[in-house]
């Protein structure tokens, strides 16, 4: 009787699409179930069969976190120790620092003293190698203007000889140096010649 147009078919088919669209985006309340027992199945396996695993992997975990913070306690610990060490130093290094002046000061006086020292032994020394050269300087010009005095004497006493004795008074001398040669060779004692001279 009533016969469906084309029209409508298409209506129909298209309906019949959303439908399926609709279904198929739909939850399935059912296998939402299932799922979710399995989960819980999986967790509660899980959790038996993991429990002391897990466990020993937290305690251990749970320990090397312990034993890192008691490390590092015990490095604050030595850092603290070396930072008071270094302030202690550091208040003491005004004394030393004052300490080293002080010896500075007392080296420097000591060495001035051995320099002042050195420089008056120095100072007698040259003094006594000056007051040396002068009395040997002085020995030396004495000798020079004895030496030159006699050369003096002796050319003043040829030149008054010569002005005052005349050529009979030479003469006489030297015969009389003569004779007094010969006498002195006739007192000597005579040494007696080696065989074969």
């Amino acid at each position: 009787m009533f016969g469906i147009s084309p029209a409508f078919a298409g209506e129909g088919e298209q309906l019949t699409a959303e439908q399926r669209e609709a279904e198929e985006y739909a939850p399935h309340y059912d296998q939402i179930l299932y799922g979710c027992l399995n989960l819980s199945i999986f967790v509660v396996l899980l959790f038996f069969i993991a429990r002391k695993p897990i466990a020993a992997a937290i305690a251990g975990r749970s320990q090397q976190i312990r034993s890192g913070l008691d490390e590092a306690a015990r490095m604050q610990a030595d850092a603290q120790a070396r930072f008071d060490a270094v302030e202690i130093r550091l208040a003491a290094l005004d004394k030393e620092i004052e300490d080293m002046r002080i010896d500075a000061r007392e080296d420097a006086d000591r060495e001035s003293k051995v320099l002042q020292a050195r420089g008056e032994l120095d100072a007698v020394r040259v003094k006594e190698s000056a007051e040396r050269a002068i009395r040997e300087e002085a020995a030396r010009a004495r000798n020079e203007i004895r030496q030159e005095a006699v050369a003096l004497a002796v050319q003043l006493a040829k030149e008054t000889i010569a002005k005052t004795i005349s050529r009979e008074d030479q003469d006489r001398l030297a015969k009389e140096f003569l004779a007094a040669v010969d006498a002195d060779r006739a007192n000597r004692p005579q040494t007696s010649k080696p065989e074969g001279a």
